[in-house]
């Protein structure tokens, strides 16, 4: 259990550790340097159980771990931050399948996620993953808390990464969970073992992780024993996560290394997406036609990560090909889309793919910009309330009734501001934050319209003070004056 300044929450992690059935432990606390009054608390428990050790300034989460890791005297290791909860079950209940099951290296069970201060919100399953080492390779769906490995596995694997990157910007326990899944099998038991507090200050919720996550793959590339496999599986799923987090130079770079290591389908593929990104529509086009001809081919392949990258790709290319005018052509990958996402989320609980609702909201674009105004309307019914309004204000707009795009866009501002509230991940904040500029923006060009020239003034500033490099908006400021 490594901490810093964990004075509001490491008594209850304490507590829940030292309350397992499972008794025969050792729970090593590394206090990184706190300047709260977490030493205080530790040192008044006596249980003979915890091994206390202190560093003198703040070392950072990897060489903590590390220090604990070399002090640590039992076979089985098992991790707890100073925010998480284990349930009296969790040591029992892990250490018990290892003892079973000696060809199984690492086990890890799911977990709730609790936001703190609030006893209301139902409680959430954050992941609940069965095994695959190449979704592993494309996104971390394993916490530490819910994780135990035999300490023989870092013989092998190697510790915890402690550069410079890791420290600031965190993922250590996922780059971590890979090399051990390079050796060793891994295994899931499907049950909730603990909890997650979500508080607003997690460290991984307060870190850049587009650029741990370039670092931990830029060395998973170095390793070639995983080709072709590798790159066949992951590399769509990596370069779509760069691109997400608007890491364009690193996901054009990561596409091209990929595609040097084995030319596939689905390597050409990412350099697709890339060119999609950039807004070079023709290139785009190009590659991701030839790629979904050839992954056609392959009808034998009927895993996951090739439905997934299908999913992917059809609804790539449906953007690019909407951009240059051809709706039909669009419109027929998206729908292939739908009965693809039906099977995907059949399948598995975490989708790494377009979901239903995406697509649907992605046709009704379309046949919005076709000038299909009622398909679209009746394709936003598919989508939630906030992209129904968003449809709905985007033809109302177009059919020159401002005002009620107005009514139409303030609710959309209202409703992201609802979600927002109610999401419990980072990333989905993130996403649902982006909606705001354009919401500003499309207020401010619909008052713009009906020459109300103040409160489109006021609404470009609000898209400006969120997003600075809103372009458009900045041009009708500006012109405005």
């Amino acid at each position: 259990m490594p901490t810093f300044n964990g004075a509001k929450f490491i008594a209850k992690s304490i507590n829940s550790v030292l309350r397992q059935t499972f008794k025969d432990f050792e729970l090593i606390i590394i206090n990184d340097g706190s300047s709260d009054k977490t030493k205080g608390i530790i040192k008044a428990y006596r249980d003979q159980r915890i091994v206390y050790i202190e560093n003198k300034k703040n070392l950072g989460t990897s060489k903590s771990r590390n220090i604990g890791l070399n002090k640590s005297k039992g076979k089985y290791i098992a991790y707890c931050d100073h925010d998480d909860i284990y349930y009296p079950h969790h040591l029992k209940v892990l250490a018990e399948f290892l003892e079973r099951h000696p060809g199984i290296g690492l086990v890890y069970g799911d977990s709730f996620i609790k936001i703190a201060n609030n006893e209301e919100m139902k409680k959430q399953i954050l992941y609940s993953e069965d095994f695959d080492p190449y979704k592993l390779e494309i996104m971390c769906f394993i916490l530490p808390l819910e994780v135990m490995h035999r300490k023989k596995c870092l013989v092998k694997s190697g510790w915890f990464d402690e550069s410079s990157i890791i420290r600031k910007h965190s993922a250590e326990d996922w780059d971590l969970w890979l090399r051990i899944s390079d050796y060793f099998t891994c295994y899931h038991i499907n049950k909730p073992l603990g909890e997650f507090v979500f508080h607003g200050h997690n460290r991984s919720f307060n870190t850049k992780f587009d650029v741990s996550y370039e670092y931990v793959i830029r060395k998973r590339l170095k390793n070639k024993d995983k080709q072709p496999n590798y790159t066949r599986k992951c590399c769509l799923g990596i370069v779509n996560n760069l691109l997400y987090h608007r890491n364009f130079n690193a996901a054009k770079e990561i596409a091209n290394m990929f595609y040097r290591i084995a030319q596939t389908p689905e390597s050409r593929a990412a350099l697709g997406l890339c060119d999609l990104a950039k807004k070079d529509f023709k290139p785009a086009v190009r590659r991701l036609r030839k790629s979904l001809s050839e992954l056609s081919k392959y009808k034998e392949r009927r895993d996951f990560l090739y439905r997934y990258n299908l999913g992917l790709l059809k609804t790539s290319a449906a953007r690019a090909l909407s951009f240059l005018g051809h709706f039909d052509e669009a419109g027929k990958q998206l729908k292939s889309c739908l009965g693809l996402a039906r099977k995907l989320n059949k399948s598995c609980r975490f989708n790494y793919g377009p979901g239903k609702e995406e697509i649907w909201a992605q046709l009704a674009l379309l046949y919005v910009k076709a000038g299909l105004y009622p398909k679209a309307l009746e394709a936003s019914q598919k989508c939630n309330l906030y992209v129904r309004c968003q449809i709905k204000g985007i033809c109302y707009f177009n059919k020159k009734l401002y005002k009620k795009a107005i009514s139409a866009f303030k609710k959309c501002v209202e409703l992201n501001k609802i979600e927002i509230k109610r999401t419990i991940n980072y990333h989905d904040m993130q996403r649902w934050a982006a909606n705001f500029p354009l919401a500003y923006y499309n207020i401010g060009l619909a008052y713009y319209k009906i020459s109300k020239l103040t409160m489109a003034r006021n609404f470009f500033k609000k898209a400006l003070k969120i997003n600075p490099n809103f372009l458009r908006a900045k041009a009708y400021l500006e012109y405005i004056g």
